[in-house]
């Protein structure tokens, strides 16, 4: 586990937050403050300064942690900080949970400054930057205005109505019993992100369960515990939830396993497209679901409401031709499902593959600009951007099976020339992702049938 440490700038009533670029791989698009990772440039000074070392005593933090949290604020903001002209409090620390890949132990160091730096001069990572009182943020956060990690939004809680006095350090950490509990993340307000462990494809291993709804229309979307212990896990977190409805966004065994099983328990509809309920009887039989009162929901339709706002149906096929969607009708979040994920890549094949229709729902949720994407597997993205990438990329990629194809290769010549390092149990994957796009130019017209 690496360090990392995160500075809180504060003058007055106010602190300084800063905005992610929508282009970044980690955290794109999220509200945040200065600071990274510590690097070997930041250990080259033993000797702490004398203000430092009065906070250091009892906690593990070195002169390092200052150097990376003063060189941090002058690369992303072109600030240059005297640390003599300040007060520096250390608040506490958090850790990356376990279920992330890479992980951090970030240490929080507020700096209460007399007069705000400047002028500011932001960097690519830094999309924008405003000052808010910790106070108006959390209001504001309540009313699902911004996308934050949940320790950054509980630090801000702890700074409301702190001024000169700050609470002892503490802990920041995501905190869940392993042994009784599913991880849960609350990154906008009224959308929860509960995260068993699912049979879903690798490298991601969980599927988002989604909780969100005012109350008397709360919904649970696509439960999929992958066995027994994760199945009692995941009730046991959502023990004092109440749960009016359930949706399965599309057939995919990594949405729906064990759902119908809940949903019996809890006595609740189910909500599914018509050719999803088509897919599941196909599949495992008109058995699969009985006993289960099945809702028929389509595009267009109301889902829920969250914040006073009505959280609209779409249909997003390509992926799974029954796969559907949803977003709050004022453009604050779109749950993308299995459009998009952060972890691997969406695989495009089979009966139900159609990349022509995967273009266009990709199209359709960029043209909507939804402030926050949330994918079922991975972490929530600001802005459309990782869509727009997604859409180029897969453009790219069909201009190479195209080529090839022309020139004469069959599947197998393209996929060792467009995979040469593919892991070898990814293969027949790939060949129906290439297969969708030879369909898809066939049928355009651009290769023959």
């Amino acid at each position: 586990m690496r360090e990392s440490v995160t500075a809180i700038i504060k003058c007055g009533a106010e602190v300084l937050l800063v905005k992610r670029s929508p282009a970044l791989r980690d955290f794109p698009g999220y509200y945040s403050f200065p600071g990274g990772k510590v690097d070997d440039c930041d250990k080259n000074s033993d000797a702490l300064t004398a203000q430092f070392e009065d906070i250091t005593k009892n906690f593990p933090l070195k002169q390092q942690h200052l150097n990376a949290c003063l060189r941090e604020i002058e690369e992303e903001l072109g600030v240059t900080l005297d640390v003599g002209h300040c007060q520096i409090y250390y608040l506490g620390y958090s850790s990356t949970p376990s279920f992330q890949p890479v992980r951090f132990k970030n240490y929080y160091l507020l700096l209460e400054l007399d007069k705000k730096p400047g002028p500011i001069k932001l960097s690519s990572e830094i999309e924008a930057f405003e000052w808010i009182a910790p106070e108006a943020f959390t209001q504001a956060f309540a009313r699902g205005d911004y996308l934050m990690v949940p320790p950054s939004v509980r630090l801000m809680q702890e700074l409301c109505g702190q001024s000169k006095s700050y609470p002892q350090a503490v802990c920041f950490d995501l905190v869940w019993d392993d042994n009784l509990e599913v991880p849960c993340i609350e990154a906008v307000a009224g959308i929860l992100q509960y995260m068993p462990l699912s049979n879903t494809f690798p490298p991601a291993n969980r599927t988002t369960a989604f909780f969100l709804g005012d109350d008397g229309h709360e919904i649970l979307v696509d439960p999929s515990p992958k066995d027994k212990s994760e199945y009692s896990k995941l009730k046991y977190s959502l023990r004092q939830r109440k749960i009016a409805k359930m949706l399965i966004t599309h057939h995919h065994p990594d949405h729906h396993e064990n759902a119908i099983a809940l949903a019996l328990d809890w006595k609740i509809p189910v909500l599914m497209s018509q050719i999803t309920l088509d897919f599941l009887n196909a599949k495992y039989g008109i058995e699969y679901v009985a006993g289960v009162k099945i809702q028929i929901i389509s595009q267009g339709e109301i889902l829920t409401y969250s914040k006073g706002h009505k959280v609209i149906v779409y249909h997003v096929p390509g992926h799974d031709e029954g796969q559907l969607a949803f977003a709050r009708e004022d453009g604050a979040w779109f749950v993308a499902g299995d459009l998009i994920q952060t972890v691997g890549t969406v695989v495009i094949g089979g009966a139900e593959g159609d990349m022509a229709k995967y273009f266009e729902s990709l199209e359709r949720v960029i043209a909507l600009n939804p402030r926050v994407v949330f994918p079922s597997h991975g972490i929530a993205m600001g802005g459309v951007n990782q869509l727009q990438k997604t859409l180029e990329h897969r453009k790219l990629r069909e201009q190479q099976v195209l080529k090839l194809a022309v020139g004469g290769c069959d599947q197998e010549e393209i996929f060792s020339t467009i995979y040469p390092d593919l892991a070898p149990s990814l293969k027949k994957y790939a060949l129906k992702t290439i297969e969708c796009h030879m369909k898809k130019l066939k049928q355009e017209g651009l290769i023959k049938g």
